[in-house]
């Protein structure tokens, strides 16, 4: 009992709020199949024949609406077996490839760096779009990085930008040199920044004791 206890615990996750069905039907998905109840996702158990049956259809159940937040939970309490809840969920909230790949595929594109984010938390985030699209089957070439990686950049780094592309084209550029001379050129800038602070500073504190 204690080691079902604990292999129960293991398969506790963050709770379904509406956003990112995909990944969170894997988890709950690879969760059912560690407790060998995952044939509910499909049939239901057959009432009257099999008591223990039940019993697990009912576990099963309650597993995945455990793994809903509360305003899910309370839009779909009313479901009673595992299949009719699942089939719920989908429809709701389940897209096809082609939908999540376009999606996921714009919001890459057009994601930029914001004035006060520092160049390596926006790469990460650029990465983390281009690891959602290689597991939608929509792999981003390099090519299309580096170009959404500059043009996201372009507005604080232009001069930057344009002296990366006026010596090599896009199909030359490589992510493992770009990188380190972005975030470099990035650190470099906020140093400069945080000074011309301080001297500001620093100018007024001595006018205001000569007056």
């Amino acid at each position: 009992m204690e080691n079902q206890n604990q292999n129960e615990q293991r398969m506790k996750f963050k709770k379904f709020d509406g956003r990112d069905f995909t990944f969170w039907k894997a988890k709950v998905t690879n969760g059912l199949r560690f407790l060998d109840l995952q044939n509910y996702l499909e049939a239901k158990a057959e009432t009257g024949k099999n008591p223990d049956q039940v019993s697990l259809e009912k576990k099963a159940l309650s597993f995945v609406m455990d793994a809903l937040c509360d305003s899910l939970f309370r839009k779909y309490m009313d479901q009673t077996t595992l299949k009719d809840l699942w089939a719920e969920l989908k429809k709701d909230y389940e897209t096809t490839d082609a939908q999540l790949q376009f999606v996921l595929r714009n919001k890459f594109l057009t994601s930029k760096k914001t004035k006060n984010e520092k160049m390596a938390d926006y790469i990460d985030r650029l990465t983390a779009l281009s690891q959602d699209l290689a597991s939608a089957d929509c792999a981003v070439t390099e090519p299309d990085f580096i170009l959404t990686l500059l043009n996201g950049t372009h507005e604080e780094f232009g001069s930057f930008v344009s002296a990366a592309c006026a010596k090599k084209s896009a199909k030359d550029l490589k992510k493992d040199d770009l990188i380190p001379l972005l975030i470099k050129e990035d650190e470099l800038q906020r140093s400069m920044n945080q000074n011309r602070g301080s001297n500001q500073e620093r100018r007024v504190m001595y006018t205001k004791s000569n007056t």
